[in-house]
């Protein structure tokens, strides 16, 4: 026996020398073999240095099994769970499929991609759906085109799914929508896993939502781009590891509501990819939510979503009434952690798309209307400072982009060429007809219409006002008028003259007196006396002062516009140019049409009018660019500036650098305002305002830096320093103001360079020329006469 041990320990010993000696003989004769556990064969390394260089530091794999790596005899090298995966190059086909339980509500646009999608990658051969009994807008048009498939499509009743008794409760517990909404899609959950666990045609079950993409966790289990474009790469995955826990819990990843093309993430490659569906004639990559929005920030949302599967679940752990919509069956679905999306068991993972903020708002939502909903959207954001979570525009914004977003992922932009192969172009056209695209949903038949209908706006009387507060900046005050005249269509202004102003503004205004109204107020009309009096006692600082007369002037004139007339206001300054936002308004907008800034206003505003849940805005933050003391060469400051004007003249065509960054100073403190007195009640408007940041609270939004490309900042400030000569000329009150920086040429060097620009922006050129040619060549050289030009300043009198 001892003997027999022996020679057994010799043989082992000796061959182990052997083949290792025989690895690294391989190796150096360029024999490197990998084997193919698919194929059952070897495959050949033609470079094995370049080889293992490359795959040094990657982990063992989890398909091919490696025969010599870095000099090691190891035929089995096998992943563990706390090792780094290699993408995945190949996969078995299986004859495993899915089926699905969908709930939808008025979301065809999203429909339309989320079949085709999973149609391909799943692949989806069963789907059951339950169409919300609210909807508005049928879908079997959608179900009609895939007849001539392997997919089949089954539209469920609500009565086939809600018990009568459920109706009958409800009405004596006076229950909401958004309680029937939950128990329609528990019971509905429930029958739909019992029915397709009888009929026995599929494995697996998804349990999602149309704006829910589901994909191989990419995180742990990378695939190539050619095994993303296979048909069935879901199912052969699930296959080939043989999985077959009878729920997997699939953790959720929110897709940040910003688009590829506009993320600031820098991989080019990644952002050019995000077109691919261009390339396929007749489809384009922004009507797809898995082309157009590819940033995430790769953390798992607070509860996931549940994939069935039907061999191992057992018919009597279905309950009649799914435990939840996150977690159907409570029994055997693991409970979401924090780390889900890291767990080796989490082989799924779903996209949580949020698409434009037209589809988010499209349909109406039993959430927005739960007033337990409002306390848990409130709790959702309070980490988000400053945030008031009031409507569904802030929650589209808000949860697109906290936390932030930190990954381009491309993962999902494979599938569309797959099915192309699979079922031929014309066959794809023809399915995805009108993908993305909002159907028209007659506003008078909506469920909430009756409760909170709006008057109809009266476009033909709007007009645009302004209340501004002006000391010794002639040079800006005359292309300000110009400016929002001809974009704004400016035709109501009351003005405030500081009382220590050293420059008169009376002449420059005459010259509007026969295209605009103008009404020259003074301290005494607007700032109550005792402030006036203490100041003249020193009991007032100049400081506070000037804070008293912004605040009582713009609540006195909000008032004043508000009797007179139903109008858009602006309470701006002279160095402040409005103009529509680009981070929001992705169309081009040409400043060479009379009035586009009115134009766009009135056509935002009657669109967020139709939408029930949301209404007509009062108040526009409007967020503040700074435009840096940078300027422009030469040859740009001259380009297209009509004839006998000067393009150095003027700030818009001048100065044409700013970061990039929304001006923040703190909460409720970085933009200005513009209101619709016309939906504004005059009761809202204070006897003074807040501050000139922020006017009414609570009918204004609050700000902490962060609504620079929120839907509804449709307008855009350019803060502009100008010369260092303009920037300097006048007294500032708030230059006595301890530790705060003067307004000197150290303060116009310091904000006009700091932080860096690198962003060139010569939008706004165009206004000039068309200025000139509407009010005529002589009236335009007399209304902009003296513009950019610092005047002589007189003497202060005590």
């Amino acid at each position: 026996m001892i003997l027999r041990r022996t020679y057994r320990q010799l043989f082992f010993k000796y061959a182990f020398l052997l083949l290792s000696f025989g690895a690294l003989y391989f190796q150096s004769r360029g024999l490197l073999g990998i084997w193919d556990e698919n194929a059952h064969t070897w495959t050949n390394v033609p470079d094995p240095s370049s080889w293992l260089n490359e795959n040094r530091n990657r982990g063992p794999y989890s398909i091919h099994s490696v025969a010599t790596i870095e000099g090691r005899n190891s035929l089995t090298a096998r992943h563990s769970s706390n090792e780094k995966y290699n993408a995945i190059e190949s996969l078995l086909p299986t004859d495993q499929g899915f089926g699905a339980c969908l709930i939808m509500k008025d979301d065809n646009h999203w429909l339309i991609e989320w079949i085709a999608y999973h149609y391909h990658v799943l692949p989806l051969k069963h789907l059951i759906v339950l169409r919300d009994p609210r909807s508005l807008t049928p879908s079997q048009h959608i179900f009609d085109r895939w007849n001539q498939t392997y997919l089949e499509i089954e539209e469920w009743q609500d009565s086939r799914v809600t018990p009568i008794s459920v109706y009958e409760r409800g009405t004596k517990k006076k229950k909401t929508d958004l309680q029937y909404h939950l128990t329609r899609q528990r019971f509905f959950y429930s029958k739909c896993l019992k029915h397709l666990k009888q009929e026995q045609t599929v494995q697996w079950v998804l349990l999602t939502d149309t704006d829910e993409f589901v994909r191989v966790n990419s995180l742990l289990y990378p695939l190539s781009a050619s095994v993303l474009q296979q048909r069935g790469h879901v199912s052969a995955f699930l296959a080939q590891r043989k999985v077959q826990d009878p729920c997997l819990q699939m953790p959720r990843i929110q897709v940040s509501s910003i688009r590829a093309s506009e993320s600031s993430i820098n991989d080019q490659g990644k952002i050019d990819s995000w077109k691919r569906a261009e390339s396929i004639e007749g489809l384009n990559a922004s009507d797809f939510l898995t082309y157009q929005w590819l940033v995430h920030n790769n953390q798992a949302m607070s509860a996931g979503k549940s994939t069935m599967y039907l061999p191992t679940l057992k018919t009597n752990d279905i309950p009649s009434l799914a435990d939840s919509v996150h977690r159907i069956v409570s029994s055997v679905c693991p409970e979401h952690s924090e780390s889900l999306l890291n767990s080796t068991r989490s082989y799924l993972s779903v996209m949580h798309y949020l698409g434009t903020y037209e589809q988010f708002s499209y349909r109406t939502d039993p959430r927005d209307y739960d007033a337990k909903d409002a306390e848990r959207a409130q709790k959702q954001f309070e980490n988000i400072k400053s945030t008031s979570v009031k409507s569904r525009v802030d929650t589209w914004y808000h949860r697109g982009r906290k936390p932030a977003a930190s990954t381009l992922d491309v993962g999902m932009t494979h599938w569309l060429p797959g099915l192309v192969e699979t079922v031929g172009l014309y066959e794809v056209k023809k399915l995805l007809e009108n993908v993305g695209v909002l159907e028209s949903i007659p506003v008078e038949t909506s469920q909430h219409s009756k409760s909170k209908q709006q008057p109809e706006i009266d476009v033909e009387e709007e007009v645009f006002s302004a209340c501004l507060l002006t000391k010794d900046d002639n040079h800006w005050l005359i292309e300000w008028l110009a400016y929002h005249y001809y974009v704004f269509k400016l035709r109501r202004l009351t003005v405030v003259r500081d009382p220590t102003s050293r420059t008169s503004i009376e002449a420059i205004l005459d010259r509007w007196k026969d295209r605009m109204s103008i009404s020259v107020w003074n301290d005494e009309q607007f700032v109550p006396s005792w402030i006036l009096q203490k100041h003249k006692t020193r009991g007032i600082s100049d400081t506070l002062l000037h804070r008293y007369r912004q605040q009582f002037f713009y609540s006195s004139c909000m008032k004043d516009f508000k009797q007179r007339d139903r109008s858009w206001l602006a309470l701006v300054d002279t160095d402040e140019i409005l103009r529509p936002n680009p981070y929001v308004l992705t169309a081009p907008i040409d400043l060479k049409v009379e009035g586009i800034g009115l134009t766009l206003l009135e056509e935002q505003q009657k669109k967020r009018a139709m939408r029930a849940e949301d209404g007509p805005l009062k108040c526009i933050h409007v967020p503040r660019l700074q435009i840096v003391s940078t300027e422009a060469n030469a040859s740009t400051v001259s380009s297209d500036i009509p004839l006998g004007l000067n393009g150095s003249d003027f700030l818009t065509t001048r100065w044409l650098y700013h970061n990039n960054r929304e001006i923040s100073m703190g909460n409720n403190l970085d933009g200005k305002s513009v209101f619709n007195l016309q939906w504004l009640d005059e009761s809202a408007i204070p006897k003074r305002a807040a501050n000139a940041h922020y006017i009414i609270p609570g009918v204004c939004p609050e700000t902490s830096g962060d609504r620079l490309d929120h839907p509804d900042s449709w307008l855009l400030i350019h803060h502009y320093l100008g010369s260092l000569e303009q920037f300097v000329s006048r007294d500032d009150p708030r230059n006595s103001i301890e530790g705060r920086p003067k307004r000197d040429a150290s303060l116009w060097r310091q904000t006009g360079q700091s932080p860096a620009a690198d962003t060139f922006d010569d939008s706004l050129r165009s206004w000039l020329t068309g200025f000139v040619e509407s009010v005529g060549y002589v009236d335009a050289k007399r209304l902009l006469a003296g513009v950019g030009q610092v005047e002589e300043l007189s003497p202060m009198t005590a």
